[in-house]
């Protein structure tokens, strides 16, 4: 079957990639030193046009270009941003963070302080988490980067009355309310965190206090997400307790049955469903 050019770019794309390093790898070894720099400038003019091409296309070709413009130049920063969020998304947070890093720019250029500041909040260190929101506080124009300042100031534990100042510096009601809650306990902070996609960052503040019926539905929705079994084992004692709780929350019991079935246990699936049945119609 013949392919369109569209479905031929990442092919493409791959063999220009592999010719580049292997450049690389002959003239380390064999060419002239004097020759070095000019292809250092081609494998940078390369790394514009991959992020030119990048910028045309979309999906799976468009993460190709820009990852492959980021391995011809480490300092092009906007393949670097992209690659970066492409690996936030996949939950890579340790690697986003180093590609910004080493891209440079942390002091001058928000979209990275921003990138930056959001995959150090997903690793979890205070220290680090501190040192990019003084990459990023200056820098932050855009209503996304000042929620993002408000979540990683509430993260480290600055002040409320701190937080709370950056609502005039946003626009839209979304970012208005996420600011807000960054600002009004751990409950709501968690809440504002998983709104904005950082989840590993909302489940360790979750996890971080006493168990109570709000913090444990919160965590096993989290939870109930994931791809891994042993994470779903975690939902199902969340939901479990929360129930306890609440047992005539029939919506909750509905995904408690869904976990169940992922976890091979039809029969206690079938208990919840039927649970919830019974409470939609009134039943004792």
């Amino acid at each position: 079957m013949l392919l369109s050019n569209e479905m031929r770019k990442p092919e493409n794309d791959t063999i220009k990639f592999f010719a580049w390093t292997s450049l690389a790898v002959v003239a380390g070894g064999g060419l002239i030193a004097s020759a070095w720099p000019s292809i250092i400038t081609s494998a940078h003019a390369q790394s514009a046009t991959l992020v030119a091409m990048g910028d045309k296309s979309t999906g799976a070709n468009a993460s190709l270009n820009y990852r492959l413009a980021d391995a011809l130049d480490h300092t092009n920063q906007v393949a670097a941003q992209h690659y970066a969020n492409d690996l936030m998304a996949r939950g890579d947070a340790i690697r986003a963070a180093k590609v910004i890093k080493r891209s440079g720019g942390l002091s001058t250029n928000a979209v990275s302080a921003e990138i930056y500041t959001r995959a150090e909040l997903e690793i979890g260190s205070s220290t680090d988490i501190t040192t990019a929101l003084a990459h990023l506080k200056p820098l932050a124009t855009t209503d996304d980067q000042i929620v993002t300042v408000a979540l990683a100031s509430a993260v480290v534990g600055e002040r409320s009355d701190t937080i709370t100042a950056l609502e005039r510096h946003v626009s839209s009601p979304e970012a208005l309310q996420r600011v807000r809650q960054a600002a009004s306990g751990n409950v709501a902070l968690a809440d504002a965190l998983s709104i904005s996609g950082l989840v590993q960052s909302s489940q360790r503040v979750l996890n971080s206090l006493p168990t109570s019926a709000p913090r444990d539905l919160r965590l096993a929705k989290l939870e109930a997400n994931s791809d891994q079994k042993t994470i779903w084992l975690l939902a199902a004692n969340h939901f479990e307790s929360y129930l306890l709780v609440m047992p005539a929350d029939s919506s909750v019991r509905l995904q408690y049955a869904s976990v169940l079935d992922r976890l091979k246990e039809p029969s206690a699936a079938g208990t919840q469903r039927s649970l919830a049945v019974k409470i939609e119609a009134g039943q004792p």
